[in-house]
């Protein structure tokens, strides 16, 4: 977002020494650990001139910034071009090691009304 092809409103952004908050290049986690991927999307749609199905290409640099992959949500595959990968890790029916599910839930404990 740094780039000057990315400011498309001409902002300057200055943040002094001492106001700089932020920790060190290391300790920085995805966007996505943070907001919603669709929301990521649309921000990046918003800000950055050409955040097409080209962006994942063009800025390979920068792109785990904001998804941390290796599997990427589909949103991200369809609208800045992400590759699209499968859950079964070298075809031999294993699921990927960064797979998360999402939890089952427990229907059990839910009160009828």
């Amino acid at each position: 977002m740094e780039r000057p092809e990315h400011n498309k409103f001409g902002y300057t952004y200055l943040v002094n020494e001492e106001s700089d908050l932020t920790p060190p290049q290391d300790q920085l986690e995805p966007m996505d650990a943070y907001l919603v991927d669709h929301q990521i999307v649309n921000l990046l749609q918003s800000v950055l001139e050409g955040a097409d199905n080209t962006f994942y290409e063009n800025n390979q640099d920068i792109a785990n910034d904001y998804f941390s992959g290796p599997i990427y949500p589909q949103c991200a595959v369809d609208a800045l071009g992400y590759p699209a990968a499968t859950l079964d890790e070298g075809g031999n029916g294993a699921i990927h090691a960064n797979y998360n599910p999402a939890p089952a839930e427990d229907n059990d404990n839910v009160a009828e009304t």
